[in-house]
C-alpha cells in the first residue's frame, strides 16, 4: 500500500541541498530502468519533486542573493569604480557557481531544474543588490573621510584664530 508513495530523498546535511528527484517504488524503478531510451527532458521534469526543487531554489538564491551584496561591499571599500567594480561582481557570481556546483556532486541538474543556467544566471535582483551595496560601502567610507578632515580643518582653523587673538 505505501510503496507507491514517492518518498523524499535524504538531505544533504553539509551544504543544505536536497536532491529534487523524487524516488518511487521498486516495481515502477524495475520497469524504467528496463527500457533502453534515456527520459525525455519533460518526463524527467515530471520526477522532480515540487518541494525539493522549492527548497533548494530558495537556497540557491540566498547563497547568490549574500554573495553579490558581499562583492558589493568589497568592490565599495576598495574603491573599484566603473567596469572594475562590475568585474568583481561577475568574478564573484562565477566563483559562487562553481561553488554550488561542488556542492552539487557536480550534477546541478539533479537538484535544481535548469541545471548549471541556474546557477550561473546572476538574476536582475542581484544586479541591483550589489549596485546599492556598491554604492553605499563606495559613498559612507569616503563621506566619513571627509567629514572627519573637515572636521579637523575647523578645529585646527579655530584654534589657529584663537592663538593669533590671544598674541595681539
Amino acid at each position: 500500500m505505501y510503496a507507491c508513495l514517492p518518498r523524499v530523498s535524504v538531505v544533504r546535511a553539509r551544504c543544505g541541498i536536497v536532491s529534487a528527484s523524487a524516488q518511487t517504488s521498486t516495481t515502477t524503478k524495475a520497469t524504467t530502468t528496463m527500457s533502453a531510451t534515456a527520459p525525455t527532458p519533460e518526463a524527467a521534469a515530471q520526477l522532480l519533486f515540487p518541494p525539493n526543487v522549492q527548497y533548494n531554489s530558495s537556497r540557491v538564491y540566498t547563497v547568490k542573493f549574500l554573495s553579490s551584496c558581499f562583492a558589493g561591499a568589497a568592490a565599495g571599500v576598495l574603491g573599484l569604480e566603473n567596469s572594475l567594480g562590475f568585474a568583481l561582481f561577475i568574478l564573484s557570481t562565477l566563483f559562487t557557481s562553481a561553488c554550488l556546483y561542488v556542492k552539487c556532486n557536480s550534477r546541478p541538474a539533479k537538484y535544481i531544474p535548469g541545471g548549471w543556467w541556474e546557477l550561473v544566471n546572476p538574476g536582475q535582483e542581484n544586479i541591483f543588490s550589489f549596485v546599492l551595496v556598491w554604492t553605499l560601502f563606495y559613498g559612507t567610507p569616503h563621506l566619513l573621510f571627509l567629514a572627519v578632515t573637515d572636521l579637523l580643518e575647523a578645529v585646527k582653523h579655530r584654534y589657529r584664530a584663537r592663538y593669533v587673538c590671544s598674541n595681539m
